[in-house]
């Protein structure tokens, strides 16, 4: 795929990342209409999953799968709760030429993109993870949340 196609995609990229957080809700015993009113009640769930995992034995296709399901429910939350937007920007130092960023607009009024896939691969790598912590990193990285630095 290239990144005109790619393009073309982001209806299917985001109606896919929407399916998978309602069916990992499911999973974790929460309701669909739930997420839908408030996705950030996962989080709890979320955090308990993540303590349950035998994160030691995954393999590469087990963090593929984990990175995935949490970036699709960040970007979910960050799509209800901050009018965040799917886009599609050119980046050469990755083989397929481009990735999938969220742009929002900030506290500051203005646009600001980040890489949810690069921020939940970086989260993980932290012991024990919690998708709470990477939620707050989502929203400085978003500048949705000014920090001490920008008051």
């Amino acid at each position: 795929m290239d990144i005109e196609q790619a393009h073309g995609g982001l209806a299917d990229w985001k109606s896919g990342g929407c399916e998978s957080v309602l069916s990992m809700a499911d999973e974790l015993g929460v309701p669909a209409e739930i997420v839908r009113s408030n996705p950030l009640r996962l989080l709890e769930f979320w955090d308990d999953f993540l303590l349950r995992l035998p994160l030691e034995d995954f393999d590469d296709d087990d963090w593929f799968w984990l990175q995935s399901q949490i970036a699709a429910f960040i970007s979910y939350a960050f799509i209800a709760n901050h009018d965040a937007r799917w886009k599609v920007v050119g980046d050469t130092s990755i083989r397929s030429g481009f990735k999938y960023v969220l742009g929002v607009t900030g506290w500051d009024g203005q646009q600001h993109e980040f890489d949810v896939l690069k921020l939940v691969y970086n989260g993980l790598q932290q012991r024990p993870p919690a998708v709470t912590q990477m939620i707050a990193d989502a929203e400085v990285a978003a500048t949705v949340t000014a920090t001490e630095e920008d008051t």
